[in-house]
């Protein structure tokens, strides 16, 4: 047989329907520095491999509504770039890149992918909207690199009663900004027990910076579920600290009341109101 090869540095794929074998059996793929993008609305399974070329610091972005899903199992591309919709890995998917997830995209990473520490480095958030990782409760994710933290959401499947504690490894930099931003920014969107919150808190471990996610009592917690109102008549005294959470097309209306949102979360387009006294 003969030899196949995908060579791309700044090209783009574009599925325009569902397919389980989308991008695969090429003997070699490899990724400049303008790298691949591979745009998708509708669901896909990339079964390929990537290298950077010669020289190059080869990029994968994936973009589009769809979920794209990742099962090669030895792409060394330098970054990778989730840009829109879901990027998935298998169990078995292995990319020693470093990750940036933006525009709102969200990453899910198995237990078998997260504890691995494949990941050069993370990125999540930026100024064209949140970035989100989608774990599974009790395995640590471990970065081998630098991670950066300007808008974040996470979500867990599995245990998350008062007192589990969550936890990504940094094994590299991670600025006061992203800090700050880890504690002050990030937001839990997986459903907690009726007076638990998320706390986000960042400690250090040796030579590691260790981001925590730790589920705590909280009865100044309001949550909003999609498509309804909340009108609270606010049992808060004057100056109260709440976290709030809001869902999609709902709205909270605190009645009056002159209290502060110490984290919260809405998406787009929900409506928080809040009148002072």
């Amino acid at each position: 047989g003969g030899h196949s090869s995908l060579q791309a540095n700044g090209g783009r794929i574009v599925a325009t329907e569902g397919n389980g074998y989308f991008l695969r059996y090429f003997d070699e793929a490899t990724l400049g520095a303008k790298g691949l993008t591979v745009e998708s609305d509708y669901d896909v399974t990339i079964d390929q491999s990537f290298a950077d070329q010669d020289g190059a610091s080869g990029v994968l972005t994936l973009t589009g509504a769809g979920t794209k899903k990742l099962s090669g199992t030895a792409s060394s591309e330098s970054l990778l770039v989730a840009a829109g919709g879901t990027v998935e890995f298998t169990a078995s998917a292995r990319h020693a890149s470093a990750l940036v997830v933006t525009n709102g995209a969200a990453v899910t990473l198995p237990a078998e992918v997260a504890a691995v520490g494949m990941l050069k480095g993370l990125s999540l958030g930026d100024s064209t909207g949140f970035g989100q990782l989608n774990l599974v409760s009790g395995t640590e994710l471990v970065v081998n690199g630098d991670t950066e933290i300007a808008l974040a959401k996470i979500a867990y499947t599995g245990e998350l009663a008062r007192g589990t504690k969550n936890t990504i490894r940094v094994r590299g930099t991670v600025s006061n900004a992203s800090r700050n931003a880890w504690t002050s920014n990030t937001m839990l969107v997986s459903p907690l027990a009726e007076g638990d919150a998320a706390s986000f808190t960042v400690r250090t471990d040796n030579s590691d910076t260790l981001l925590e996610v730790e589920i705590v009592e909280n009865d100044n917690v309001i949550r909003v579920e999609e498509d309804t109102m909340v009108e609270e008549p606010a049992p808060y005294g004057a100056g109260a600290t709440l976290s709030t959470i809001v869902g999609a097309n709902a709205t909270l209306d605190l009645n009056g009341h002159d209290v502060t949102i110490s984290s919260g979360y809405a998406t787009p387009t929900a409506q928080v109101t809040i009148t002072n006294s």
